[in-house]
């Protein structure tokens, strides 16, 4: 849990290096300020809290909102979010050239656990091996716009309680969490043949 001190530590390095972007010496407007990102912020410890005022003070060229700083919260807490789409196609495409339809258990095996589930959502490895060149161009454009949806629909939903959340964004969250434990890969049959539809949209 956050602590005030931590906060108006982070906050007094936000009014130093940017001087010029938050300019009041209303105690009340100060006050309101506070109180917000304390709400919002109270379910994040104190360490993460401050990497995250650190790491947006090299990014920002004003004093940063508290969704900045949400935001690179949420990228420490989850490094899947730094993932980069095209690079994660280009490695889906490289596993499936070195290993074909025949080595799907190899090929997830050089995949990290979030482009996986995005695979999966495409229909799996070998369905992809069966793609001509311009279903390929087509399903890479999928793969991203799956890739990059789920990242932002996790960014959106993780600033809030999850009392102010629906049940299906809780689920979100719950995925997400669940990419930060040790990979356990789903390989072979049971991956990409077992008929089941996922709706993680």
């Amino acid at each position: 849990m956050l602590s005030k001190q931590a906060l108006n530590q982070g906050i007094t390095v936000f009014q130093t290096l940017f001087p010029n972007s938050y300019k009041t010496d209303n105690v009340q407007q100060i006050q309101l300020l506070k109180t917000t990102w304390y709400d919002a912020l109270k379910h994040v410890d104190d360490e993460t809290f401050l990497t995250a005022v650190k790491r947006v003070t090299t990014k920002a060229t004003w004093f940063p909102s508290l969704k900045e700083v949400l935001n690179e919260i949420a990228i420490i807490e989850n490094p899947i979010l730094e993932l980069n789409a095209e690079a994660e196609w280009a490695n889906v495409i490289t596993a499936i050239r070195k290993y074909g339809s025949w080595g799907i258990s190899s090929a997830l095996d050089n995949l990290n656990q979030y482009t996986q589930q995005i695979v999966r959502l495409l229909g799996g490895i070998a369905r992809l091996c069966r793609a001509d060149s311009k279903s390929l161009d087509y399903e890479r454009k999928t793969f991203i716009a799956l890739f990059n949806d789920k990242k932002v629909k996790y960014i959106n939903n993780v600033s809030m309680s999850e009392l102010l959340l629906t049940t299906k964004e809780v689920e979100e969250r719950m995925e997400f969490n669940e990419y930060r434990k040790p990979q356990q890969y789903l390989i072979g049959a049971d991956w990409e043949d077992d008929g089941y539809e996922d709706d993680y949209l």
